[in-house]
């Protein structure tokens, strides 16, 4: 995912958005940067319009400009969603039940290395 432009309004983020995913670029609307502070100024709120395949980020520059250019790889509303949808799908039990191992052997690890240094503490004094 790529950042395309950025505005100040987010109503003109949303129409721009919305000329993008018409003409079959899949956009989406967001923050810029939201992990950079900046001092609270009037003007300090950037909303971004992002392109989420990296293959139509060329097309969306285009229609910045051109807004008759045709995509080459065009996105139904119907594709779009269903790409929305499998990104927001909650995770399947397996890769839950593989994560919560990975955490628990990550832990067994540190719990095992804080109880050889402090072992070795011990029994070296």
């Amino acid at each position: 995912m790529k950042l395309l432009t950025y505005f100040a309004d987010p109503a003109d983020a949303s129409a721009l958005n919305e000329r993008l995913r018409a003409a079959g670029v899949m956009t989406r609307v967001g923050g810029v940067d939201p992990h950079v502070y900046r001092p609270p100024r009037a003007d300090a709120m950037r909303v971004g319009v992002w392109v989420v395949r990296d293959d139509q980020v060329a097309d969306a520059i285009r229609l910045l400009d051109d807004p008759d250019h045709v995509p080459r790889r065009v996105l139904s509303a119907g594709e779009m969603e269903q790409i929305e949808r499998a990104a927001a799908a909650p995770r399947t039990p397996l890769r839950r039940w593989l994560a919560a191992a990975w955490i628990l052997f990550l832990g067994a690890c540190l719990l095992g290395l804080i109880l050889f240094t402090l072992v070795d503490y011990l029994l070296g004094a």
